[in-house]
């Protein structure tokens, strides 16, 4: 039976490169992101250099049925679903008091509620086959409050506390679930979310390719917790040790700097 392997933010980024992983290894990408132009340009080039059929399915994460949605469309398609990326997402960067709040319920609506709803749609197609797998993106952010990326910070807080909750409740179904966490990445990120001048921005970053091959390969080997990057990991775990308000201040520093 075909492979399926379903990622959101397809379009760009780390989503992109997910999804020419998947075609390596004979996974028929499912690619869902809201500009189709995109994802058709990704099925091009997949279906020509890995010889893999590639679905496409325009849509935008704000809608509240998008799970139903995904769910309906998947079992249109001839095939197992094996795989479940959740990569969609985005903050608002900058002083709170300033930053656009209807922007930032949507980030909450995209990175909490939409992953939430799609992996809950999808679960019974993967505890059909008794096996699978799900990566959800969260970041280093998700270790500590980021003041400047306050809402952004917490709903990656989310992300990773409820992945590694559902895993221990999907291991009798040999569904393993992973929680990429990487730190700043050479994507379209910092663009969409006015930090072109940042520090961070503008230092030397690992590639969304990089970043990905990492993901993917920690998602295989069932890894609750997957922190990109040795420095990054070390600021993880470092953090659960040093005061809070320590840790707190430090982040402020890094964030306006």
């Amino acid at each position: 039976m075909k492979k399926l392997a379903l990622i959101t933010g397809a379009s760009s980024g780390l989503g992109y490169e997910f999804a020419k992983l998947c075609a390596q290894e004979s996974y028929e990408p499912i690619l869902v992101a809201r500009r189709k132009e995109r994802l058709d340009s990704l099925k091009q080039e997949i279906e020509r250099d890995f010889s893999v059929a590639c679905h496409v399915i325009p849509l935008d994460l704000l809608a509240s049925d998008c799970g139903e949605t995904l769910f309906t469309a998947c079992k249109q398609i001839e095939g197992s679903l094996e795989i479940v990326i959740n990569n969609a997402g985005f903050g608002e960067f900058g002083d709170y008091g300033s930053t656009d709040g209807e922007k930032e319920a949507n980030s909450i609506k995209v990175n909490v509620l939409a992953l939430t709803s799609i992996t809950k749609s999808l679960l019974p197609l993967l505890k059909e086959n008794n096996s699978g797998y799900i990566c959800n993106v969260a970041s280093t952010a998700a270790f500590q409050p980021l003041p400047r990326f306050s809402v952004y910070g917490a709903t990656k807080a989310y992300v990773l506390s409820y992945s590694q909750a559902i895993g221990a409740e999907l291991e009798e179904f040999n569904i393993k679930v992973s929680c990429l966490c990487p730190g700043p990445t050479d994507t379209e990120f910092f663009s969409s979310n006015n930090m072109e001048d940042s520090t961070i921005a503008n230092r030397k970053l690992p590639t969304s390719s990089e970043v990905a091959e990492y993901g993917y390969r920690a998602m295989k080997k069932g890894k609750p917790v997957a922190i990109h990057g040795s420095f990054n990991w070390l600021m993880a775990v470092s953090g659960k040790f040093a005061p809070q308000r320590l840790v707190v201040q430090l982040a402020k520093k890094m964030m306006t700097s």
